[in-house]
């Protein structure tokens, strides 16, 4: 009778380690949850905003983003020669310096 109330506190440390590690995998699984949410929306982001471009260039014109006074990534326009270089980047006449 004393053996079995010996051996209960003897489990306890591994007890207490399993709820532990418990706790921390269902910390992780969230984790995990939101980080694939944020990835799979940016992911829509992306792919809606190359469904547009596509579409755009379908239709003959110039994206918006590729239009010569439009912002670039830093808010300032763009002038017409860095339109005519991105162009012509576009269909390989100029490539990028390495």
């Amino acid at each position: 009778m004393f053996g079995l109330f010996q051996r209960k506190e003897a489990d306890q440390p591994i007890r207490d380690r399993l709820a532990d590690l418990e706790r921390e995998v269902r910390g992780l699984k969230l984790d995990f949850e939101e980080l694939y949410d944020r990835v799979r929306s940016a992911l829509g982001k992306i792919s809606k905003r190359a469904a547009l471009v596509a579409a755009a260039e379908a239709q003959g014109g110039e994206t918006a983003q590729d239009a010569p006074g439009s912002p670039n990534g830093d808010g300032q326009g763009e002038d017409a020669f860095s339109a005519q270089v991105r162009a012509m980047r576009r269909h390989g006449s100029v490539r990028r310096a390495q």
